[in-house]
């Protein structure tokens, strides 16, 4: 007979409270200001970060409800499947992650480690995943895999919340705002409803169209029983989507919205000729292609998939193309790439 599934760790697993580390750097020591890192990244190896904090109490809920396997969403590169199949595999649950799109073989390494952990894996269509909270969907999972103790994607909802809200608690400094990242929500969620008065949270959001989560972390903090105005979230961080980056010479450019950019009215008929002119942030900003001829880079911008989003680094690498773009900011050439 299979063991009782066990949601309480030995304490000597976890790095509670989680290490706070300054970080240093010039330009924050001109500006008088101090930044600190909070190291949950090195709570536990394997439920690094915000994930043992938002799974703690939804493990404990699970024990409590006699259910003996897990179910959640996520993507193929999620750390929430990632973190959900190593704690079933420490306390005993059986566990299934739910993927959006198909499967692609081999499996990457997040979702190759989640089979090793014990894992099963099942795909659903992105058109039926978007309804993955839907009675249907459930019901029909329900018939699939028998029962199961749901974690909705990203492990986001009122015993995650609480989790994330006894992070301000363990701040011994003096601080005024605490920052993070922010996907589904629950994290920047609990942190805000665990504050104390006169401080605030900003949440950055990782996803393209972020403008959801503000709808999000009210739900989360409703259902939590406790709802702040303490925070905020910044949508203009992403890198033009989740899991993106700066390319590795730093010299990735995001082109802003047509409505926040003077340029001719179709992107098509745009040439090298034609600098893209705005403003971000108080600064003025020129793009210039410097090329033998455009050609090339016309038919890039034509078959793109948002006319009003591109960034340098899909521009073709060939050097009888593209020789170099010039960013020019407030007047003075910028990150020049060759």
């Amino acid at each position: 007979m299979a063991a009782e599934p066990n949601s309480t760790p030995p304490a000597t697993d976890l790095v509670l409270p989680s290490p706070l580390v300054e970080l240093h750097d010039e330009s924050l020591a001109s500006r008088e200001v101090r930044v600190f890192l909070k190291r949950d990244d090195l709570i536990h190896p394997e439920l690094p970060g915000n994930k043992w904090r938002k799974l703690k109490y939804n493990l404990e809920a699970a024990g409590e409800s006699g259910q003996h396997t897990l179910l959640t969403f996520g993507g193929a590169y999620s750390n929430h499947i990632r973190a959900v199949a190593a704690a079933g595999r420490h306390f005993g649950f059986a566990t299934i992650g739910v993927i959006r799109g198909e499967e692609h073989l081999p499996l990457n390494p997040v979702l190759a480690y989640a089979r090793e952990q014990g894992m099963r894996l099942t795909y659903l269509d992105r058109t039926t995943y978007r309804a993955k909270a839907s009675p249907e969907v459930l019901e029909g999972l329900r018939r699939r895999f028998g029962e199961f103790f749901l974690l909705p994607e990203g492990g986001s909802n009122a015993a995650a919340v609480r989790g994330a809200a006894e992070l301000p608690a363990e701040l011994t400094l003096p601080y005024d705002v605490i920052c993070c990242a922010c996907g589904t929500g629950g994290t920047l969620a609990g942190i805000a409803a665990g504050l104390p008065p006169g401080k605030r949270a900003i949440g950055f959001s990782v996803l393209k169209g972020g403008e959801f989560l503000v709808d999000e972390v009210r739900r989360l903090q409703c259902d939590y029983g406790t709802v702040t105005t303490n925070w905020s979230i910044e949508l203009g961080y992403h890198f033009d989507g989740f899991a993106r980056r700066n390319s590795g010479s730093g010299n990735r450019l995001r082109i802003q919205p047509v409505n926040r950019w003077q340029k001719p009215s179709s992107l098509r008929s745009w040439s090298a000729s034609q600098p893209l002119k705005g403003s971000t942030s108080g600064q003025r900003v020129e793009v210039r292609l410097v090329t033998t001829t455009t050609a090339a880079v016309r038919k890039a911008l034509a078959s793109s998939a948002d006319e009003n989003s591109w960034t340098a680094d899909e521009l073709p690498p060939d050097a009888d193309v593209l020789q170099r773009i010039v960013v020019t900011v407030n007047g003075k050439d910028s990150c020049p790439t060759t």
